[in-house]
C-alpha cells in the first residue's frame, strides 16, 4: 500500500538542510515508527491455532510479522510490514524455531481454505495512526537536531 501525505512541504524543506546521512537516518525512523502501528496490529489480528498440528507451533505466524528493512532508492524511502518466514515461538527452554511460510495462505486463503486476513485489516484499520506517527517522528528528530 502506497499513500502519501500532503501539506508537509515546510517540514521537508527543513529536513533538506540537514546533512544526507541524518535525513536518511530521520526518515529511516519514520517509516519504521509508522510501520510499527501496523505490524502490532497484525500481530493481535492473526490467527492463533485452535489445536496443535505437527507440521505448525502456535503463534508462529503472529510471531513472524515485522517492519522490513527500510531502504533509500532514487530518493524515495521504501519499508514496510511484512509476515511470514522463519521464526522462534516461545521462552526459555521452550523455545523453538518455526516457519511460517503459510501466512500468505491465510492471508488469501486457499483452495481448501477460506481467507483469514490479518494484514491487510491492520493496514486499513492503521494507516492514519501510522501516517500521524510517522509525521511526528519526522517533527520530533528535525526539531532536536536543529537545537544542536
Amino acid at each position: 500500500v502506497d499513500f502519501e501525505v500532503q501539506g508537509m512541504k515546510e517540514l521537508f524543506d527543513t529536513l533538506q538542510q540537514l546533512p544526507v546521512k541524518l535525513e536518511k537516518n530521520v526518515m529511516r525512523g519514520a517509516i519504521r515508527a509508522g510501520a510499527k502501528l501496523v505490524a502490532d496490529e497484525a500481530r493481535r489480528r492473526a490467527p492463533v491455532l485452535s489445536s496443535p498440528d505437527p507440521r505448525r507451533e502456535m503463534g508462529a505466524l503472529a510471531k513472524s510479522v515485522r517492519v522490513m528493512s527500510t531502504g533509500i532508492s532514487g530518493g524515495v524511502v521504501k519499508g514496510g510490514v511484512v509476515a511470514g518466514g522463519k521464526t522462534t515461538v516461545g521462552r526459555g527452554k521452550g523455545k523453538v524455531a518455526a516457519d511460517a511460510f503459510y501466512a500468505h495462505m491465510v492471508e488469501y486463503g486457499t483452495v481448501n481454505m477460506a481467507p483469514m486476513p490479518f494484514l491487510r485489516p491492520a493496514i486499513d484499520t492503521k494507516t492514519q495512526a501510522a501516517i500521524d506517527a510517522t509525521t511526528q517522528y519526522i517533527r520530533d528528530r528535525v526539531e532536536s537536531e536543529l537545537l544542536k
